[in-house]
């Protein structure tokens, strides 16, 4: 029997089912036992089941591959998931143009292969890989390693239509059916989690595929010579696509004991073969001035380390990411370490742009999490640097300052939850400060 509950019976006499009952982890992830699931198959179909919400004061919660619902805060209330499941297709690829128009079910994996046949990609990565979906992306805003070459979900979103809880359909951008006055939607909408209204197709550039890619690793026993290093390859003029930077313990776990006693730097350079083959001199040139052990990788693909997840050993408890500048990259990780004292914690530092992702491994003590939490935010804080609690086990994360400070945009973040979302029923709690 299906426990859909009172909103799912709700749902189904309106006409808006099917409904099913929701996967469990996906009802754990959002600290619920179980949650009836609607699945619409079209947009409209989607805007359809907001403006019943919004009626009827039922809590909803989108939900696309499942991939990113731990991350934010755990909701207030949750009656129902409107899954974008059934959204799923490319609607235009032009690749002249290079650029598609895609439902926001639609994979990530789906999607590169289709345009991997006219040697194109996708410039999106997300700890999903795969089975991500393009709507959760986005709403996520995910960071990848490669971000360093592409930047930000945001900027690769020319296009984007957005389904609303008063029944509308917002589209701005590429393929603009109805323009949104004073508003950047594509912006808006990316990392809001779904809580101002949910992403049913989005128009993104694409990349040409380049013709080669080479990628190592450099290792350094002492982290003052890793950060010299990076500081050497900032001031270079190599542009790698990727630029990470483990600790030892995320270096052994993810890559072997081979690499248990040092700093490893993950390097990664896409382009033409020529091109490739002097970058890589020069990476090996700096490598060797300041002392480290060069490792060429024969697989370029294995430095990409799209999941932060696989560096936690024993799996991870916690997951923490901060933000800051790339020259306070070595400092804050050094802090970090400090402030683990010796407990399972790992840390991978997307080192070109100023991401650290921090991992507890499954034998951190549970009572442990909210005073680690709070010491990584204060030596954030300290340093400039922001912190938010990306995972975190539902029944710690509803005590935990998920998101820390509030922005200095809040009013108006208020002000456009209000705006789009006057009932409240998106999402309550997930975003910053509760929205």
């Amino acid at each position: 029997m299906i426990a859909t509950g009172k909103a799912g019976e709700a749902l189904d006499r309106a006409g808006l089912g099917p409904v099913r009952e929701a996967d469990a982890r996906r009802c754990s992830a959002l600290g619920a036992e179980a949650l009836p699931e609607v699945a619409p198959r079209e947009p409209g179909q989607v805007a359809e089941v907001l403006r019943f919400c919004a009626k009827e004061r039922l809590a909803c919660v989108p939900v696309g591959g499942g991939t990113e619902l731990s991350f934010g805060g755990v909701p207030r209330r949750v009656d129902l998931l409107v899954s974008t499941s059934n959204l799923t297709g490319v609607v235009e690829y032009a690749p002249a143009d290079l650029t598609a128009t895609v439902r926001a079910g639609t994979t990530l994996g789906v999607l590169r292969e289709t345009v991997s046949r006219n040697r194109h990609e996708v410039p999106l990565e997300a700890s999903g890989g795969d089975w991500a979906t393009l709507g959760g992306v986005l709403a996520a805003a995910s960071d990848g390693p490669r971000r360093l070459l592409w930047g930000s979900p945001r900027e690769q979103v020319l296009g984007i239509a957005v389904a609303h809880p008063d029944g509308t359909i917002a589209k701005a951008g590429g393929r603009v059916v109805k323009n949104v006055t004073g508003y950047d939607l594509p912006r808006l909408h990316a990392g809001a989690l779904g809580t101002l209204g949910v992403i049913v197709e989005a128009t993104i550039r694409l990349r040409p595929k380049p013709r080669a890619a080479r990628a190592a690793g450099v290792a350094f026993h002492e982290l003052d010579a890793a950060a010299g290093f990076l500081r050497a390859v900032r001031a270079s003029p190599l542009r790698p696509s990727t630029l990470d930077l483990l600790d030892p313990e995320g270096a052994q776990t993810a890559f072997g004991a081979e690499f248990a006693a040092g700093w490893l730097f993950l390097v990664r350079f896409d382009g033409e073969e020529a091109a490739l083959e002097a970058e890589g001199g020069r990476l090996r040139a700096l490598a060797a001035e300041r002392g480290g052990r060069f490792l060429p990788f024969a697989n370029p693909e294995r430095v990409l380390l799209e999941d932060p997840r696989r560096i936690a050993w024993g799996g991870a408890l916690l997951w923490l990411r901060a933000s800051t500048v790339p020259s306070m990259v070595p400092t804050f990780l050094e802090r970090i370490r400090r402030e683990a004292g010796g407990r399972p914690v790992s840390a991978l530092a997307r080192a070109g742009i100023g991401t650290i992702h921090i991992l507890a491994g499954g034998e951190f003590p549970l009572s442990e999490v909210p005073t680690f939490v709070g010491a990584a935010r204060e030596t954030a804080r300290g340093l400039g640097a922001s912190l938010l609690v990306v995972d975190a086990p539902p029944a710690a994360r509803r005590d935990l300052p998920v998101w820390g400070e509030a922005p200095g945009g809040i009013a108006v973040m208020r002000r456009l939850k209000q705006a789009f979302d006057p009932e409240g029923v998106l999402s309550p709690g997930r975003f910053v400060e509760g929205l």
